[in-house]
């Protein structure tokens, strides 16, 4: 069991870089847990209506009535990206990233982001999503497509990524999420996030894709909305 100070000591590393929300609580709370693999786990859901009669839908999950859900006995925690960038193929200038990302299309854009996560190498992350929502003030095509996340292993820097400069990544095992004309999006990086643990240099992000697009797509704010409508993505830790 790590002490306090020993995971204030990691935290300190990072000092100065912004984006996750209660980074004190982070090192204030005892982890534990293996490396290793973990139980099967319910079925992803966004509403109660998926997960049955004996069943609720709890932090994108189906659970079960029986039983406390792991995620109820572990604190949640809420991160900001420290970088975005979203890319079309054919992006051919770099900038800034737009107020919204448009995915879905046959051809849809890239969503790469970046998050600063202090995680001890002995805390068991029990769930990890990137939270999207839909921009409000944007039509969304009726058609659904699915989103999918891997892991991204070259360097890359938001203003400057370009269809031409895009950086390496490698597939992960984390299933592809369902979108439809929901206003929130959760897309599953439990298994990327799980690996941040092991202070890998090569861990320089997520990037998301979409599949099975045919339509004119979803646009999904980056940047909140001016009336608070939606949020830009974030990171969503259930940590034990």
């Amino acid at each position: 069991m790590l002490s306090a100070t020993s995971i204030l000591a990691g935290i300190a590393s990072i000092a100065g870089i912004g984006g996750i929300a209660a980074i004190a609580t982070i090192a204030a709370i005892a982890v534990a847990g293996p490396l290793g693999c973990s139980p099967s786990r319910p079925s992803m859901c966004s509403g109660a209506a998926e997960c049955g009669s004996r069943g609720a839908c709890v932090a994108g999950r189906c659970q079960s009535d029986a039983g406390t859900p792991q995620v109820e006995q572990s604190t949640r925690y809420v991160s900001e990206p420290t970088d975005v960038a979203c890319i079309d193929d054919d992006d051919t200038t770099s900038g800034p990233a737009p107020a919204s990302c448009n995915m879905g299309r046959p051809a849809g854009a890239r969503l790469l982001l970046r998050f600063a996560v202090p995680l001890s190498d002995q805390a068991e992350v029990v769930e990890a999503y990137v939270l999207l929502h839909r921009a409000p003030d944007r039509d969304a095509d009726p058609s659904p497509f699915s989103l999918h996340a891997s892991r991204i292993v070259g360097d890359w820097n938001g203003p400057q990524v370009t269809a031409a400069t895009l950086p390496p990544f490698t597939q992960a095992r984390s299933a592809e999420t369902r979108v439809d004309r929901s206003d929130i999006i959760r897309v599953d990086v439990r298994d990327i996030v799980k690996q941040w643990r092991r202070k890998d240099p090569t861990d320089r992000g997520i990037i998301l894709e979409s599949t099975g697009g045919h339509g004119t797509g979803m646009h999904l704010a980056l940047a909140p909305s001016s009336n608070g409508a939606a949020r830009g993505p974030v990171l969503e830790l259930y940590v034990k």
